[in-house]
């Protein structure tokens, strides 16, 4: 036996169904503009509206930058927001001579990469060559002679004592005398030679001997050192003693200077 539905109940489950697919398509429309308006957006922002059209490196002197760019996919052309900052970052900092990297993306079509690089201040006698020495520590290249523009560290430090390129110094003398060398303007820097003498620290500095004592306020003994020599009074050939950088001590003029004997 059947039961007979009232015409209108069944005018309301149509209404109800129709309500329903018109929901569900209205649903559906909405899904597809946001679709829409996302892949236009991301069209537009891969577009070369929004690529790199130009990237702009400061700081860099001895570094190749450009290289270590493309190889992080930084170039021309590439869509700015393709571009990881971070990444690009490390990838720099991974290169011995930048000691710190900073990359910046300049909507629409720009990338700034700032780059500060270490600066060898000093350059220390090991075996029969010579390593350079950064202004924060680190062992950079291995060379035949020192450079000009840098303080010789002839101290008698055997191969292997040092380190590698890339490594940081650990000596405690290599460590003051980087810390001296680094407060030293680069005109005092390129004619100062430092040697070790009975776990003190000596500078020959034109024709002045410099007894800076411990490995310890080096660069308080640099400051105070550059402020007595460039002030132009000294007589020359007058020791200095520096142990205590606030009250430096100037002797009278020699006609020779006395040696040392150098230690590890």
């Amino acid at each position: 036996m059947s039961v007979r539905v009232h015409p209108r109940i069944m005018r309301r489950r149509a209404q109800v169904r129709e309500f329903g697919a018109r929901s569900q398509l209205r649903r559906l429309l909405r899904l597809l503009v946001v679709v829409a308006l996302a892949a236009a957006l991301l069209w537009f922002a891969q577009s070369p509206v929004f690529s790199v059209a130009e990237v702009s490196i400061s700081g860099s002197v001895e570094a190749d930058v450009d290289q270590i760019l493309a190889g992080a996919e930084v170039y021309v052309g590439r869509p700015l927001i393709l571009i990881r900052t971070g990444r690009v970052e490390d990838a720099l900092e991974a290169d011995l001579w930048i000691k710190s990297a900073e990359v910046h993306r300049r909507f629409p079509n720009r990338v700034e990469v700032e780059i500060v690089e270490r600066v060898e201040v000093a350059a220390a006698a090991v075996g029969g060559s010579w390593v350079t020495l950064s202004d924060d520590g680190f062992i950079i290249r291995t060379v035949a002679e020192p450079g000009p523009d840098l303080a010789a560290v002839l101290s008698s430090l055997k191969p292997g004592a040092v380190g590698s390129p890339g490594d940081p110094v650990t000596t405690r003398a290599l460590v003051a005398a980087i810390e001296f060398a680094t407060a030293l303007p680069p005109e005092l820097r390129a004619i100062t030679e430092l040697s070790t003498r009975l776990d003190q620290l000596w500078a020959s500095i034109g024709d002045h001997e410099v007894r800076l004592g411990a490995f310890t306020d080096m660069e308080a003994k640099g400051l105070a050192l550059a402020a007595l020599l460039l002030d132009g009074e000294l007589l020359p050939t007058a020791p200095i003693d520096l142990i205590a950088p606030s009250r430096p001590a100037v002797g009278q003029p020699t006609t020779g200077r006395e040696a040392g004997p150098d230690s590890d």
